[in-house]
């Protein structure tokens, strides 16, 4: 009766990790995306792709994401 409800419980609480490890790795992946892009930004190379950002100027993406990444990376 022991062994079988140790194992419920660990069927249980599995959704709650592969969620909680789900969502850990999509919040790391969209910060470090976000980084990769501003030090994209800040090169030169970007004034050759700016074609890619149709909407957006250079100066508007770095004004909203400059503070999310100041407070990430420091």
């Amino acid at each position: 009766m022991i062994k079988i409800k140790k194992i419920e419980k660990t069927r249980e609480a599995r959704p709650v990790v592969v969620v909680a490890a789900f969502s850990f790795f999509v919040f790391f992946f969209f910060f470090f995306s976000l980084h990769y892009s501003l030090s994209r930004l800040s090169s030169s190379s970007f004034r050759r792709r700016q074609h890619s950002f149709p909407y957006l100027s250079r100066s508007s993406i770095i004004t909203i994401a400059n503070p999310i990444h100041n407070l990430v990376f420091g």
